[in-house]
């Protein structure tokens, strides 16, 4: 029973790395850190870690579950909405991470000097809304240019 155990933590651990690696060097333009999501993902793998060292943790398959675990918390915390070279992160959920081909048309809309919000229209006219940090127009150009290269 421990070796499943240990085979589920290490996929689970290599999703998370995956994600982590993916979402900080995919991504060309992101949304803001969410700081309560920051906040309360930092605090439970603060309080996960602790608990490795409890007394009553001495079995190593324990220890290691908590580790991913707190792993699994930062991955919650740091991970942002984007727009990348091959792919659109538009929610955390499970419908999050989308392809280019996925949308029909897109509006670019400058809501402060820095800050720019898209709104992303699928075949099924659902309306997807991203805001992120960056220049209207280099992003306009970015998504214009992906739009493009779908076809």
């Amino acid at each position: 029973m421990a070796q499943l155990y240990l085979w589920l933590l290490a996929f689970i651990a290599i999703f998370d790395l995956v994600v982590l690696v993916l979402n900080l060097t995919r991504l060309r333009y992101r949304t803001r850190f969410s700081r309560l999501r920051l906040v309360i993902g930092l605090v439970l793998a603060a309080l996960l870690i602790t608990g490795i060292f409890r007394p009553s943790a001495v079995d190593l398959t324990d220890k290691l579950m908590l580790l991913i675990f707190a792993l699994t918390a930062v991955t919650w915390a740091v991970i942002r909405k984007g727009v990348g070279e091959t792919y659109v992160l538009l929610s955390l959920g499970t419908a999050g991470l989308m392809d280019w081909r996925n949308f029909k048309s897109y509006v670019v809309e400058s809501t402060t000097a820095n800050s720019v919000t898209i709104n992303f229209t699928n075949y099924l006219k659902r309306t997807r809304t991203l805001t992120l940090l960056g220049d209207s127009h280099e992003i306009q150009s970015f998504i214009q240019t992906k739009m493009t290269q779908k076809r």
